[in-house]
């Protein structure tokens, strides 16, 4: 596995990732906009990821084994030394660690830019990520209802936050 910092170089190889898992990944979150879905939305969303991350406002990443993309992670509105996290992983790859090695590498990062807290977002039915946040030091405060309605099921949404220490 390798994390590399996302680029343009990395648009083809998105769209075919975020295709390949479109309806594994709208089972568990809010599904994109179907314009999204274009080598042209593809490229535009990229591009706006790399304005946040000119202007320190995010940082985004994507896992790659085999040249392929495997998962992203990415930190999103950080602001006054906190940031949210978030990562999605392939359907082919759950379980096998890749999202804890996404996790890892985003607070390692995280530290570096002197943030003092992380936040994460996760809707109930995606158990999975809730652990692998909790394994990592994250824990819930506060449960917001009915937060989110995916494919006309209305989820709750936890929220998880880690305290950084700063300590290496």
């Amino acid at each position: 596995m390798k994390f590399e910092t996302l680029s343009l170089l990395h648009v083809n190889r998105l769209f075919e990732f975020e295709l390949k898992n479109k309806g594994w990944f709208e089972s568990m979150i809010e599904p994109r906009s179907e314009c999204f879905y274009s080598n042209t939305g593809v490229l535009s969303h990229v591009n706006m990821l790399l304005t946040d991350m000119e202007m320190g406002k995010g940082f985004n990443a994507v896992i790659t084994k085999d040249d392929a993309i495997i998962a992203r992670a990415n930190l999103k509105n950080i602001k006054h030394g906190c940031a949210e996290v978030g990562f999605r992983v392939s359907s082919e790859n759950t379980g096998q660690g890749v999202g804890s090695f996404c996790l890892t590498v985003l607070i390692d990062y995280a530290k570096e830019l002197n943030l003092k807290q992380l936040n994460a977002f996760v809707l109930e039915n995606n158990i999975a990520s809730k652990r692998v946040l909790e394994k990592q030091g994250f824990v819930v405060i506060d449960n917001i209802k009915q937060y989110l309605r995916v494919n006309n099921e209305v989820y709750d949404c936890w929220v998880l936050q880690k305290n950084l220490d700063n300590v290496n």
